[in-house]
């Protein structure tokens, strides 16, 4: 395991400046192609944008985009951060930005997942009859970019657990079927900020995927079947917040130093079940900003 319980406390901002072993701060971050992370881990400080794509692995990775220095202007001139990216095939990001870096390293493991919520986006603003103001569409486009996990399972009852709430039954009962069975994306990449420093109340919204055997042979194949679900299934799937389920994400196994009851019969205000009762906010919703506006 990567975190001891007694490092997991509330919540503080996590770190600012480089980590080239950032990878080992959580299992999260397994899901990327090893030869990007060590690509990333060979840098002293932190690594210019131009180099997110450019320099990076290519490998059993494909980009739709490519990367550039957020200008304010030019995003205001094109109307806006989605249609800039419409327009340009590239997503403005800020130097030096852990955010933004995640977002990145999104777009490059599953860049058909990260068009499609774009053009969600951009059906968002088309749909809006109020400037700044989204429409339930654009709420859980967002809340999946910034603070999404994809939950996918050879196994539904493992997700029918989820959608119950059975958090207990889900993480420490049914917890060898789980790691067999099932994958955790986290995908939301203000949530891979927030996993840097993880702390109790951390919160992501799941999508949830039944799969065949084959999605889960190894994470290459997992990654493949994942960003192509999306290519075609998430504008059927995605319309209303209430599409995403809460998870708390220190509950999935390994995630913490977690394999007891006690952990999970101990938080009780986080491992609640009732759906729409307030915990702490997911990471996007913490941070208080969306770029995309």
């Amino acid at each position: 395991m990567r975190s001891e319980v007694a490092q997991v406390g509330p919540w503080k901002p996590p770190p600012a400046g480089w980590r080239a072993e950032f990878a080992s701060a959580s299992p999260a971050y397994d899901q990327f192609c090893p030869s990007v992370l060590q690509a990333l881990s060979a840098w002293e400080e932190f690594p210019p944008v131009a180099a997110w794509g450019a320099e990076l692995p290519r490998g059993q990775v494909a980009s739709a985009v490519s990367f550039v220095e957020q200008d304010e202007a030019a995003i205001k001139r094109a109307g806006g951060y989605d249609f800039f990216i419409r327009e340009r095939r590239a997503v403005p990001s800020r130097r030096e930005s852990w955010h933004d870096l995640f977002n990145a390293l999104v777009w490059l493991h599953y860049p058909r997942l990260k068009l499609q919520i774009h053009q969600l986006q951009l059906e968002d603003f088309a749909r809006r009859e109020q400037a700044g103001r989204r429409t339930p569409l654009g709420d859980v486009a967002t809340l999946l970019d910034e603070c999404g996990t994809i939950v996918i399972s050879t196994d539904p009852s493992l997700l029918d657990d989820l959608r119950a709430l059975r958090w207990r039954r889900l993480f420490f009962d049914r917890r060898a079927e789980l790691r067999e069975k099932a994958r955790f994306l986290v995908v939301g990449h203000a949530l891979l900020h927030a996993l840097l420093e993880p702390y109790i109340g951390l919160m992501a919204r799941a999508l949830l995927v039944e799969v065949p055997a084959s999605a889960l042979t190894d994470m290459s194949a997992t990654r493949s079947f994942v960003d192509a679900w999306a290519a075609t299934e998430l504008p059927i799937r995605l319309r209303h917040t209430s599409d995403l389920y809460p998870l708390p994400l220190l509950g999935i196994p390994d995630f913490v130093a977690n394999d007891s009851a006690a952990f999970y019969d101990g938080l009780p205000d986080y491992f609640r079940t009732r759906r729409g009762v307030r915990g702490s906010a997911g990471a996007g919703e913490r941070e208080g900003t969306n770029p995309k506006e």
